[in-house]
């Protein structure tokens, strides 16, 4: 798969299609049915097109597995030049995968209600405040962190900045 396909975006670039490339007739996922208890093997290139199809028409399905295509849309739709031209193709060719980290003490996933603070410093930003979960975050080369940049928090979501923090990937 490819993020732009005929000038549109591929909802399915993620670790499912990495595998799919590599090893497309592999067990990627077993289903056992809480009905009938029937088992039902999956390998990764059927996981990739039933991915696809749901991300076709439910948008989180991608949020879940594909971290790479929030970062994606994004850095295309409101990054420089300098972040497209340096993202865009890596994230597209599959060689970086992106986290995500939102989810915070007491608020979970609640957007609008997002604590941690950014501030501009010399060089840069300062990020400041506690995450409680960040998906990929041990395999990712770059976290994009939902921040606060906004002084009054009660203007919720609009308040809030995306941060891309590049670090290297563990083994």
């Amino acid at each position: 798969a490819r993020w732009f396909v005929g000038g549109q975006t591929n909802l399915c670039h993620n670790a499912v299609d990495r595998h799919a490339a590599k090893r497309p007739n592999d067990r990627a996922l077993i289903f056992i049915s809480t009905e009938t208890d029937e088992e039902t093997v999956y390998s990764f290139a059927e996981l990739q097109r039933e991915v696809e199809r749901m991300a076709a028409v439910w948008m989180g399905v991608s949020g879940i597995i594909n971290s790479d295509l929030i970062m994606a849309a994004a850095v295309q739709r409101g990054g420089t030049e300098a972040q497209k031209s340096f993202w865009l193709p890596r994230l597209a060719s599959g060689d970086k995968l992106v986290a995500i980290s939102i989810t915070e003490p007491d608020f979970g996933s609640d957007v609008a209600n997002l604590k941690l603070r950014a501030r501009r410093v010399a060089g840069g930003w300062a990020l400041a405040g506690a995450k409680t979960w960040c998906t990929f975050a041990g395999r990712a080369d770059v976290i994009v962190v939902i921040a606060r940049t906004g002084e009054d928090a009660a203007l919720g979501h609009r308040g809030l900045s995306m941060f891309l923090v590049q670090k290297p990937p563990f083994a």
